[in-house]
Formats: structure tokens, C-alpha cells, sequence
């Protein structure tokens, strides 16, 4: 499982500045009016912008991995009959099922395509409830 490292604001400011103090050093010194506001602008956006277009809560789930490995091709692209990761519709028959069964047709494999424990039989039967969870979240 990935870990993320929680940066404290204060040393993630300081630590921008600096770097942007050293690109621009010529602009801090520079004689010419505005130019370092401009640079402490083009800090402050670059680390305002820094975490965008990641959700952490996403990239933590456990059973992200898996599915990316061994379930991704097909239920990306619907190959198979597999239901598209997301698509309501697709899953509405197989969201009628419990937990225990989506997961018994996991390690069982489904017809015509998914083969047993969706191709990875090393993996336990955790990872693959995970997996499970992972794609009925993006679902609901």
C-alpha cells in the first residue's frame, strides 16, 4: 500500500519561496517596480497548484492496485461482456447481488471472459474484495 507523506503548510511555503528565490533571483533584485510582486505570485500559484488533480482518498484505496494489474484491460474497455468501470447501467444486474456473491464470481471466474480469481491467482481473497469494493465505489 502507498504511503503519502503529509508536507506541514509552513515548510512547503518556505520551501517554494526559496526555490522561487533562487530561479528569479534576478527579478528579487531587480530595480524594476512590480517585478517582485510578480514573482511572489508566481510562488504562491505554484504552491496553490501543487496538489491539484490528485484525490488522495483514491489513490489510497486498497484494492486500486489490483484492479489497475488485473482487472483494468477489460473492465475499462467493456471487453468480454465485463461491465466499464462506473458505468451504472452495466452493473445495475450485478449490484443486486450481495458483497459475497460478486466476490464468490471473482474467485470462481464468469463467462465468457474473466477467468478465476480474474487472472491472478496469487493474489488472497482480501485483495480481491478490495478490488471488488474499488470498482462497486466508482459505481455508486
Amino acid at each position: 500500500m502507498m504511503t503519502r507523506t503529509v508536507v506541514p503548510w509552513r515548510r512547503l511555503a518556505g520551501a517554494t519561496l526559496v526555490v522561487a528565490r533562487g530561479l528569479f533571483s534576478h527579478a528579487f533584485d531587480s530595480p524594476v517596480p512590480g517585478r517582485r510582486k510578480g514573482v511572489a505570485c508566481v510562488a504562491i500559484l505554484v504552491l496553490l497548484t501543487a496538489g491539484c488533480g490528485s484525490k488522495p482518498d483514491e489513490a489510497e484505496h486498497p484494492g486500486k492496485a489490483i484492479y489497475q494489474r488485473y482487472c483494468y484491460a477489460c473492465h475499462q474497455a467493456g471487453i468480454a461482456d465485463a461491465p466499464k468501470l462506473g458505468d451504472k447501467d452495466a452493473w445495475a444486474a450485478r449490484l443486486e447481488k450481495t458483497r459475497a456473491e460478486l466476490v464468490e464470481n471473482v474467485k470462481a471466474g464468469m463467462p465468457p471472459g474473466m477467468p478465476p480469481r480474474a487472472g491472478c491467482p496469487a493474489c488472497s481473497d482480501e485483495e480481491l474484495e478490495a478490488a471488488v469494493d474499488f470498482m462497486v465505489l466508482r459505481v455508486q
